[in-house]
């Protein structure tokens, strides 16, 4: 009884997307053979907040969440058609233990969950479990959950009767829909103004899709997504460390997981995921990522534009921890940030009582930032880093320089990552390494660095299995900025940080030699 993921016109939309297809292709061959019915809930998606005809990117909000609702429904049988438990003959007093219990264990009847409204929530997803077949509870009398030759079957159609219900396998397939669906649906949404150039059309489009998944995102993991388009409160805490948790416990491991040079322990697992298809698929589903390890086939595309580019885009490249937080303020140090983007860090630490001036050359609240368009700290300063500290030498002399990100990537170390053309290119210009050394100059003698660097990345790929013969110096700093920073300084504490798909971000504090 095999289901599609999607309506004929989700489809060729979806197909359209080239930049997709891969995943869409992944996910085909992922619903051939599965009985799920998630197409039966509606993956309705709210759209965007406009006025007078211009959707505006930064305020998107939806109502308040509510619960699901749970359907016990009894098989009539000789019929094939099903009603509701109790119908025209149990007392309305009958108690939800024995409801449950006849829907769990009884032949006869089956389990059906109501999203209310019509909003298809993740946690909700997550929690859906239920038989799919009227027989479940007889079928698993009979054997079928641990035979050979029914077992796949009852994974997907039974997995209240045979206990599977938070099996990796099942969580993948749901994340999987999940990202097909909702996001996808939240990403591609309308946002743009058709009397808008095509240049400014182009950007807003970017920015509203970026926004737009955020917000759904966040919904569907039970959060105030009003966060993303206001300054950060000091009661607000650090709710981007909460996303990144929340996101990760429904992100199975099998999926987001960077692997050696096979697919070692999870391999079974992943066949079983996509066993249905062939047995050979496991073949064709891994792809090389740089030279750190192995992952899934279309997941990192799909996981950069639909969660980590977002994140990275809309809030912050590098999640804090309350650690790093904490160990920033242990520096006793006023506090001098460049590049600071939104400003999400520096709001963060000036929360926890630090003195911190924070600067960006595009500033959110100039218009020209390409990347960031919401400011979570209002007194961001416009600037160079080079000019600041020449005009000013003192904030160097006084003050601990903080970087995060500085590039991103650049289009030296990493050419193949940096975009070709258009205002993102130019804002890719390597800076770090003028900034440093323009820092050093004016007797600056502390740095924290926020981001990735070659040894953690070494280091990372030699524990899944990789020979350490390759250099990668990361995606968010240049390599002569590493070098300067090595060879003028010494590293003096360093600190693994909540890392978003495919990074290697750790926090490192430097003093000078």
């Amino acid at each position: 009884y095999p289901l599609p993921f999607f309506s004929t016109s989700t489809m060729v939309s979806f197909i359209g997307r080239s930049q997709f297809f891969p995943l869409w292709s992944l996910l085909t061959l992922l619903s051939l053979g599965s009985s799920d019915v998630a197409s039966s809930l509606d993956p309705s998606v709210a759209d965007p907040t406009c006025v007078d005809g211009e959707c505006a990117a930064t305020s998107l909000t939806y109502n308040a969440p509510t619960e699901a609702e749970e359907f016990c429904h009894e098989w009539i049988r000789g019929t094939g058609a099903v009603q509701e438990f109790g119908f025209g003959q149990v007392p309305a007093s009958v108690s939800k233990q024995i409801e449950d219990t006849i829907c769990d264990y009884n032949a006869y009847y089956l389990t059906e969950v109501r999203p209310k409204p019509e909003h298809y929530r993740l946690i909700q997803n997550a929690k859906e479990c239920r038989n799919l077949r009227n027989l479940c509870a007889f079928w698993k009398t009979q054997g079928h959950c641990d035979s050979d030759e029914w077992q796949n079957y009852m994974f997907l159609a039974c997995p209240l009767s045979c206990q599977t219900c938070g099996h990796e396998r099942r969580r993948s397939r749901t994340f999987l829909k999940y990202m097909s669906t909702n996001l996808t649906n939240a990403y591609y949404g309308n946002a743009t103004n058709d009397e808008d150039s095509p240049q400014v059309t182009q950007e807003r489009s970017v920015v509203a899709d970026r926004n737009r998944t955020l917000v759904k995102l966040m919904y569907d993991l039970g959060m105030d997504s009003s966060t993303l388009s206001r300054p950060l409160q000091k009661e607000d805490g650090n709710w981007l460390g909460d996303l990144h948790r929340k996101i990760n416990a429904v992100i199975p491991d099998v999926l987001h997981s960077l692997y050696g040079s096979t697919f070692g322990a999870n391999e079974a697992l992943l066949e079983s995921i996509f066993e249905d298809n062939s047995t050979n698929l496991i073949q064709s589903i891994g792809v090389q990522y740089r030279d750190r390890g192995t992952i899934l086939r279309s997941m990192g595309e799909a996981m950069d534009h639909l969660i980590t580019r977002p994140i990275q885009l809309g809030i912050s490249f590098a999640v804090p921890s309350q650690e790093a937080v904490d160990k920033i303020q242990a520096l006793g140090s006023p506090i001098v940030q460049m590049g600071a983007g939104s400003g999400y860090w520096a709001a963060l630490l000036r929360h926890a009582g630090l003195d911190i001036l924070a600067y960006d050359l595009h500033p959110p609240h100039s218009g020209d930032n390409v990347f960031f368009d919401t400011t979570y700290l209002e007194d961001i300063q416009q600037g160079a880093c080079v000019d600041i500290f020449q005009g000013n030498p003192e904030l160097a002399a006084t003050r601990t320089l903080l970087l995060i990100w500085p590039n991103d990537p650049d289009p030296i170390d990493n050419p193949q990552f940096a975009e070709s053309g258009g205002a993102g290119a130019a804002s890719q210009a390597v800076w770090d390494i003028d900034c440093l050394a323009a820092y050093i100059k004016a007797g600056g003698t502390r740095v924290v660095h926020i981001g990735e660097r070659e040894e953690q990345i070494r280091k990372g790929a030699k524990a899944r299995g990789h020979k350490a013969t390759f250099t990668d110096w990361g995606m968010s700093s240049s390599q002569k900025f590493q070098q300067l920073l090595a060879e003028s300084f010494r590293m003096v504490e360093q600190l693994d940080l909540p890392t978003l798909f495919l990074n290697e971000d750790d926090m490192t504090v430097w003093e000078r030699r």
